[in-house]
């Protein structure tokens, strides 16, 4: 049996050289589907040292030069990324655009370019968010918006799918939930002498 490979293009504000949750999940779940067969690119914003197009292990990472305002996230613009984005999508002939995080301004302008351009995509959200401030408010009355181009979901946890679902015009039909897990032969008690 043959299994398809795909060409798959993650996309968020967060990512290496950043260390966080978010960053060692993209970089983690890269790799894997990298050792199926698949082809992975990354795109993020540019971080201090890191713009342009670089090879970090098996995956091409492009770090675009695009304004930084909070949080490690980048300036709202919608139209003006388009066509970086579609010339990077041809150029790799993506299949899968893979948004990772509700409140990374890339992923969601990169999922509402997506569908237009008939691309497949993915939503992954990996965290809980109020509705009650402003800046929340914005965020999720565009993400609502944007939301309805998704064709699937991942959550990272069944509360976070619940939150997900609210702020978003997704069908929960196509929500899946995914946990975050740990390969356990990894983590083992240190032996200490006893003084």
């Amino acid at each position: 049996m043959t299994t398809k490979k795909y060409n798959i293009a993650m996309v968020t504000d967060y990512f290496f050289p950043n260390i966080g949750g978010i960053e060692s999940h993209i970089i983690t779940l890269s790799e894997e589907l990298y050792l199926l067969g698949n082809n992975i690119i990354v795109v993020t914003h540019k971080y201090n040292g890191y713009l342009g197009c670089q090879k970090i292990g098996n995956l091409i990472v492009y770090y675009l030069d695009l304004p930084i305002i909070a949080s490690n996230t980048t300036f709202p613009t919608l139209f003006s990324s388009f066509i970086i984005y579609k010339e990077i999508f041809e150029k790799h002939k993506i299949d899968i655009v893979h948004g990772h995080q509700t409140m990374s301004t890339m992923c969601i302008e990169v999922l509402f370019h997506a569908k237009f351009l008939g691309y497949k995509t993915v939503l992954t959200d990996h965290s809980v968010f109020e509705f009650s401030k402003f800046e929340r408010i914005i965020c999720n009355s565009i993400l609502h918006l944007i939301s309805k181009n998704v064709n699937k979901a991942i959550c990272v946890s069944k509360t976070a799918m619940i939150n997900t679902q609210q702020r978003t015009a997704i069908n929960k039909s196509d929500f899946q939930v995914i946990t975050n897990g740990i390969n356990p032969s990894m983590f083992y008690p240190i032996k200490k002498e006893s003084n």
